[in-house]
């Protein structure tokens, strides 16, 4: 009989990661992230409304989302906000748990 594998270790990593991992699951969410990419001098609500080409809330709605997993920060301008991405440090942070629980195997 094989012997099974212990991978009770790997849940911790994803557990920590948890808003993260739930945030890019979302291909909104994805979309924005990826606008974000190409516009590294920050989108506004507005001009995130229209390339989604749905409503301001619901952008409001997954913005907030991508905010909690820190995927993305603003700055207030005026009476409107620019978002902008900051997704390396928790994208590394995820990998860098993954590799150490790789390396303890």
């Amino acid at each position: 009989m094989a012997k099974k594998k212990d991978y009770g270790e790997i849940l911790p990593a994803f557990h920590r990661e948890e808003k993260v991992l739930k945030a890019l699951a979302n291909r909104k969410r994805q979309y924005i992230l990826t606008l974000l990419c190409y516009h590294r001098q920050g989108m506004t609500v507005g001009a995130l409304t229209k390339q989604l080409g749905i409503t301001q809330p619901a952008v409001s709605h997954h913005l907030q989302i991508l905010r909690n997993a820190q995927l993305v920060t603003y700055r207030r301008k005026g009476l409107e906000s620019e978002y902008y991405l900051t997704w390396d440090v928790p994208l590394r942070t995820l990998i860098s748990d993954l590799q150490e629980v790789g390396r303890t195997k």
